[in-house]
């Protein structure tokens, strides 16, 4: 609150004398003090002021003039104290009381301030701007329905008034009273369209509420001198960083992002500190594939304030794009006290992945079963469990994930034929059919009739399904090569894949990135090593058999 808003300069003329009793050398002090005071040798006139009330301590102008101007001079204290002093000698003067509460609430001195306006109103009951002073003053004492009723009576006394409507809805803004501070700011742009600050709070409201078409149209309104101002290379005061800022985000939320950019980084040319704007910044240049403009206004945001999640996971997938594996795995673990729901759940899976690829296989089952809730890191910590032939831990794993999930249901088939529990797989194949009737799946379902010997219940299955195996390999290829370049397990299934296609020169370079991450992946080794031995490269053979 500034008191300017709220105080009264007491200009008074002689004349407005002429009938009190006045000493004449304390007309002529008051004539010299205006007069110096209208000239602004304002040392001079408070000099001047200070002799007319030790001439005439009755006379209430005097001290109004003087504690206003000592006001003006910063001197808040020593305003306020000849206020009071004036109000001793004059207590039903209103100015003198609305001055007196203006300043002790500039003070600090709220309830001091509720006494002098409430004087002031006892007085003059149909006085508006008492009514708005003193609602201004209840909200400094957070007695905001009280305040809003000030307000209110405001309104009534001055229905013309666009600052009173103006100050009611600040105060129903601040009681969460949304749409009739809509009202109330409406209003205050009706009376008074150059009322700029009215123009902003209304976008900030309209902004809440999600309105975002009718927030716009207000920020542009409160915003078009500033934008003239940018344009000329004005200097713009730094109050408006914050509508820039929100402007940014309802482009953001629109997905227009061109005028976003734009809007933040007007907010940040006048808040540079602002972490808020450079973190959506980022999050609008990831998304637009700008990936270096991303990382780097992410990191200007993350040194600002650390504690912004979603930075630290995009930092990380640009990482991973990168191929930086290292400094991916390090972000996401300085986020990881920061992650929460969905982000914490992406956060640790693609940690576990990480760590599964440089060959951290302990630290990525710890970050895998931290996000135990996650099927894609069950199904992943069970893959695990089975390269490495823990065929009881891999069950527990599955059989407690949901039933009706495609990835739990093949890891559930592919657990049943690495245990040769054939009776396994065919369930686990049958429920995924009922819910996915894809070929391959029903052609392996025949395969595995066709094994237990149920020959006629096979051929149910595998007729009709011509070359379906051939599809299904290219098709397992493709999903195998989309996967490679972050999971290990996906690199070694692609080189299996390849293999048994007899497709050797292919399958080598996969099998032996994938053996170096999972070196206990035994049947990686046999595979290298039969590739080894069939190219006659005999020496080579033996050595990944070792294993």
């Amino acid at each position: 609150m500034r008191l300017g808003t709220f105080l009264l300069i007491a200009a008074t003329a002689l004349a407005a004398f002429a009938q009190e009793d006045v000493p004449e050398v304390a007309r002529t002090l008051l004539e010299e003090a205006q007069h110096a005071r209208d000239m602004h040798r304002i040392d001079d006139a408070i000099a001047k002021y200070r002799r007319v009330i030790e001439a005439a301590p009755q006379l209430a102008s005097a001290y109004t003039d003087l504690g206003a101007l000592l006001h003006d001079q910063g001197k808040t204290d020593e305003a306020y104290r000849i206020f009071v002093q004036g109000i001793e000698r004059a207590p039903a003067d209103r100015t003198l009381l609305s001055n007196a509460a203006a300043t002790a609430l500039e003070l600090g001195k709220s309830s001091e301030a509720l006494t002098y306006v409430d004087r002031a109103i006892e007085m003059n009951q149909r006085d508006a701007a008492l009514y708005v002073l003193r609602g201004t003053v209840l909200r400094s004492l957070k007695r905001d329905d009280e305040a809003v009723a000030a307000f209110q009576r405001a309104v009534q006394l001055a229905p013309n008034d666009a600052r009173a409507y103006f100050s009611l809805g600040n105060a129903l803004y601040a009681g969460a009273h949304k749409e009739e501070a809509i009202a109330a700011y409406r209003k205050s742009v009706e009376l008074d369209p150059t009322l700029t600050r009215a123009y902003y709070n209304l976008g900030a409201v309209l902004f809440d509420v999600g309105r975002d078409s009718e927030a716009l149209g207000a920020y542009k309104i409160a915003l078009a001198p500033v934008d003239k101002a940018f344009a000329r290379n004005e200097t713009v005061d730094r109050i408006h960083a914050r509508a820039y800022a929100n402007l940014g985000a309802i482009y953001l939320r629109q997905q227009q992002w061109q005028p976003a950019i734009d809007a933040y980084t007007k907010a940040l040319k006048l808040e540079p500190s602002s972490a808020n704007a450079h973190y959506n910044l980022g999050f609008i240049f990831y998304n637009t594939n700008k990936t270096e403009r991303a990382e780097e206004e992410y990191r200007k945001a993350l040194a600002i304030d650390p504690a912004l999640p979603l930075a630290y996971l995009h930092l990380a997938q640009i990482a991973i794009k990168k191929k930086d594996n290292a400094a991916a795995a390090k972000l996401l673990r300085e986020g990881l006290p920061r992650f929460d729901g969905e982000t914490k759940t992406i956060a640790l899976r693609s940690l576990g992945r990480l760590e599964l690829t440089m060959g951290n296989n302990a630290a990525a089952v710890d970050a895998l079963k931290q996000n135990a809730t996650d099927v894609d890191s069950v199904v992943l910590l069970a893959r695990i469990d089975r390269r490495e032939k823990r065929f009881d831990e891999a069950s527990k794993l599955l059989d407690a994930a949901p039933s009706g999930n495609v990835a739990v249901l093949v890891g559930r088939a592919l657990l049943g034929r690495d245990m040769s529990d054939l009776p396994r797989e065919q369930a686990a194949l049958e429920a995924l059919i009922a819910k996915n009737p894809r070929p391959e799946f029903r052609f392996a379902l025949g395969v595995n009739l066709a094994r237990q010997g149920h020959f006629d219940d096979a051929q149910k299955y595998v007729a009709g399904t011509k070359s379906v195996f051939t599809a299904t390999v290219q098709r397992g290829v493709k999903q195998l090569q989309d996967l490679s370049a972050s999971d290990p397990l996906a690199r070694g299934d692609l080189g299996l894949l390849v293999w048994q296609n007899k497709r050797g020169d292919e399958a080598r370079s996969h099998i032996s990135t994938a053996l170096t991450a999972i070196p206990t992946w035994i049947v990686l080794a046999l595979a290298l090593g039969d590739l080894a031995f069939h190219g006659h490269a005999f020496a080579r053979a033996y050595e990944p058999l070792r294993r």
